[in-house]
């Protein structure tokens, strides 16, 4: 069965998913500065942060270049990357709870 997608949703998802991807950005260097500001964290713990911020940003920046748009392939992935990155975050989060 094939499934047609109009150009404009095409778009629209594309400038969803780049709206996410520089709001990621955002958050994940926001979170990185707040841990350098902290006195808690780990200097490991800092340094997983800024990688991830790294990440996010490099993502972004990837995502805003248009020779990069994804195919439905590269949409799925991105989505599990997406839902991975949430179970790790609440994997960390149940380790320092259970601390």
């Amino acid at each position: 069965m094939k499934v047609a997608i109009s150009e404009e949703a095409d778009t629209d998802t594309a400038q969803v998913r780049l709206r996410f991807a520089e709001e990621s950005a955002k958050k994940a260097r926001h979170d990185y500065l707040r841990a350098l500001a902290s006195k808690t964290l780990t200097a490991s713990q800092i340094e997983v942060l800024r990688l991830k911020a790294e990440v996010a940003k490099r993502k972004f920046e990837l995502m805003q270049n248009p020779v990069h748009l994804m195919s439905i392939l590269d949409h799925m992935h991105w989505e599990i990357e997406r839902l991975n990155d949430a179970v790790t975050a609440l994997e960390l989060k149940v380790q320092e709870i259970e601390r």
